[in-house]
């Protein structure tokens, strides 16, 4: 059932089509779950409505093979018994230990292993070789809230099966046992050859040590460097000195070196500098008395000539002097910057000693630590092998026996249980079975599915009505209380109003109606058509074009004599053939007396002739044809009308038979204005979505009528 739900929805959608607008999201475009669970439970409510029987069956054979099995079957011997698991006392932690994670999951295994099992039963036998074995199960779980295995086991034979139980926890125990033993033993192999791996590799690295120490003062290297060091700083606090010297007095500019002089007294001669200045100030003195006798003196005169005189000689005594003091600055720079780079070389030299020192003394501690490591993990492995050994003086098993196997008793037939489950199981085979058909099964169900298999819309949706006494749907009254029948002809009608208001001409329109094979229901529809159209008021033709098996006039209980197979075979007035029906402005010319021929004559000129005749006096024409597959007759036809529509009955026709239709009208014609799903089912999702609200909605006045009485 859910497989074909699923298969329905995974094809291609068409998004114009209005009948599975419905289950469609907005902004995803995809189902929902309500929507798909909702979809579910109809196709399941449908399968089963018709299945049911195959349910019935599979849950009753089910429950009869059970039953029979189990009031047939061989006397079964039960036994009992329990193991618990107790305290122990608190052994180091490198002791053995079993893993808790999981313990009661993994001890439950332990025991129904396959190899506890065979030693059970060898062990059995071996002790009791009278006995004679028989097939025994066993089964273990563990009490609720406490640590206690309870064990059953079930046999043919009561004596075995109480052995067998016994055995296999006796054989679980020694099991136990070997295998911690197994463990012990192997961890001390693998901690005794670590160990002697690692009492080789203490003695190299021992060794390692001396020699080192024999090739090496490790008293000298600690004091040498810690006065390396002190010698190094020394170094580079002089060198530090110098550039700082040096950077001053290449920072010194010619106009400051008179100036600067005394402040730098250690770098040159003192008496050239106080000469220099001696001189600066004479010459000062020189240039003011030149001022002074200029006022009131002329320039010839002698002492204003000895005063220039001697401001010249003052002045080239001055420039001497200062060459004299830059010469001196710069050879007290190269001695500086020869100091520093004899400095740079001496303090390189001490520091690659230094680094030598370091890499030594660095060496030596690494050696140590490895050493020392070594010995910690070679005592910790001492004291593991102590543990170990301590572990299997005193061996301890957490899980004994607290009850022996039990008496083994007869198991009662377990009747209720064993029919619980063949019907469950029958059921379970029976919606297989179901699932299974729905999937196998190609028919076309619900209007969604018919949308989404095929590109034409799904232009109605006619739900399924009961039959009168003759097997035939009655037709549509004014006032019809079957109101989803009634809204859904309203519904076609409705479709083509509205592709007669897009088209250019819309003073008449012919539609063809067919279906893919017969019994579909294109008849009734064709009738129920025309109806709702003429109560609009509009003049309405209904042509029953099916001359071979055409039935048209039955349901509106009027006579098939002078029809259309007679009115093509004659050159009469059309209007001799045409029957009044009990439907006003609602006409009918009916199939005729039936001729094998009849694809002859709706091909004719005079078929032509009578579709031109019928548009220039009715609103509406409509041809119910032939089925596509039965004969040939609708493809000619259907080039004649102005629109064709296609009608699906719901579980009959199957996709293959739809698509191989809608094929041979595609090659001829492009007319088809969609798709009418007929006799959709009451209980289906095409009822939920499209008429669930029209009863209630038709009965709402009464009920409202009726509580205000109230």
């Amino acid at each position: 059932m859910i497989l074909s739900v699923w298969r329905s929805e995974s094809l291609p959608s068409d998004p114009n089509n209005f009948s599975s607008s419905y289950d469609l999201d907005e902004s995803s475009g995809s189902l929902d779950w309500g929507e798909r669970l909702q979809r579910i439970y109809f196709e399941s409510k449908r399968l089963l409505a018709i299945w049911w029987w195959i349910v019935l069956l599979a849950v009753a054979i089910g429950i009869g093979w059970q039953a029979y099995r189990e009031l047939n079957r061989e006397p079964v011997y039960v036994s009992y018994a329990e193991m618990m698991v107790s305290g122990r006392f608190a052994l180091p932690d490198n002791v053995y230990r079993e893993e808790l994670s999981n313990f009661f999951g993994t001890q439950i295994t332990l025991m129904l292993s396959d190899r506890v099992q065979k030693q059970a039963k060898d062990r059995v036998l071996m002790l009791y070789p009278e006995i004679t074995p028989s097939w025994v199960s066993l089964s273990v779980v563990q009490r609720s809230q406490a640590s206690i295995f309870q064990l059953r086991a079930q046999g043919g034979s009561a004596e075995f099966t109480q052995k067998f139980l016994d055995a296999v926890m006796e054989e679980y125990q020694t099991f136990r046992s070997e295998m911690r033993s197994e463990t012990t033993e192997t961890t001390l192999i693998a901690v005794t050859e670590q160990l002697y791996r690692l009492e080789e590799e203490i003695e190299n690295q021992e060794n390692t040590v001396v020699d080192f120490q024999k090739e090496n003062n490790l008293i000298f290297l600690k004091e040498q460097d810690s006065s390396t060091g002190a010698y190094l700083a020394r170094l580079t606090t002089q060198q530090a000195e110098l550039k700082t010297q040096l950077l001053i007095l290449e920072n010194l500019k010619t106009g400051d070196i008179t100036t600067s002089v005394v402040e730098q007294s250690p770098l040159i001669e003192a008496e050239s500098v106080a000469l220099l200045n001696k001189t600066q100030q004479e010459w000062t003195q020189l240039k003011a008395q030149l001022e002074e006798y200029s006022l009131y003196l002329k320039p010839k005169h002698p002492k204003i000539i000895d005063l220039e005189l001697n401001i010249e000689r003052a002045t080239n005594l001055i420039d001497i002097l200062e060459r004299q003091t830059t010469d001196s600055l710069d050879d007290r720079k190269d001695q500086l910057r020869r100091q520093i780079q004899n400095l740079d070389a001496v303090i390189a030299q001490w520091e690659k000693q230094a680094l030598s020192i370091s890499r030594k003394s660095a060496e030596f501690e690494r050696l140590q630590y490895r050493l020392d490591r070594s010995r910690n993990t070679y005592q910790r492995l001492l004291d593991s092998i102590q543990a170990i050994q301590s572990n299997q003086n005193i061996e301890q098993d957490t899980i004994g026996i607290l009850a022996h196997a039990s008496r083994a008793g007869v198991q009662p037939p377990q009747v209720g249980k064993k029919v619980a489950e063949g019907a469950a199981f029958g059921l379970a085979v029976g919606i297989v079975i179901i699932a299974a058909i729905s999937f196998l099964d190609v028919r076309i169900r619900n209007s969604d599915e018919l949308a989404k298999r095929f590109d034409h819309p799904v232009i109605g949706v006619i739900p399924e009505e009961l039959q009168n006494a003759n097997g035939q749907i009655d037709l549509l009254q004014v006032n019809d209380s079957r109101h989803r029948f009634a809204e859904a002809c309203r519904t076609l009608r409705s479709t083509i109003l509205l592709k007669q208001s897009d088209a250019v001409h819309t003073s008449s329109q012919s539609i063809l109606i067919t279906s893919a094979t017969p019994s579909e229901g294109k008849s009734t529809i064709s009738a129920n058509l025309a109806i709702a159209l003429s109560h609009l008021g509009k003049r309405v033709l209904l042509i029953d074009a099916d001359m071979r098996r055409g039935g048209v006039h039955h349901l509106f209980s009027l006579s098939a004599e002078n029809g259309l197979s007679d009115l093509l075979s004659c050159e009469s007035d059309f209007d001799g053939y045409v029957q009044q029906t009990q439907h006003a402005k609602l006409d009918l010319i009916a199939n005729g007396r039936s001729l094998l021929n009849s694809g002859e004559l709706l091909l004719s000129e005079r078929m032509d002739n009578l579709l031109e005749w019928a548009r220039e006096r009715y609103t509406y024409v409509i041809v119910d044809a032939p089925p596509i597959l039965a004969v040939n007759d609708t493809i000619g036809l259907s080039n004649k009308t102005d629109s064709m529509m296609f009608v699906v009955r719901a579980s009959q026709t199957s996709t293959r038979q739809v698509q191989s239709s809608l094929e041979r009208l595609s090659s001829r014609t492009s007319k088809i204005m969609g798709l009418v799903f007929n006799c959709a089912p009451a209980t289906g999702v095409d009822y939920y979505y499209n008429y669930r609200h029209y009863d209630s909605y038709h009965q709402q006045p009464d009920a409202k009528q009726k509580r205000e009485r109230s």
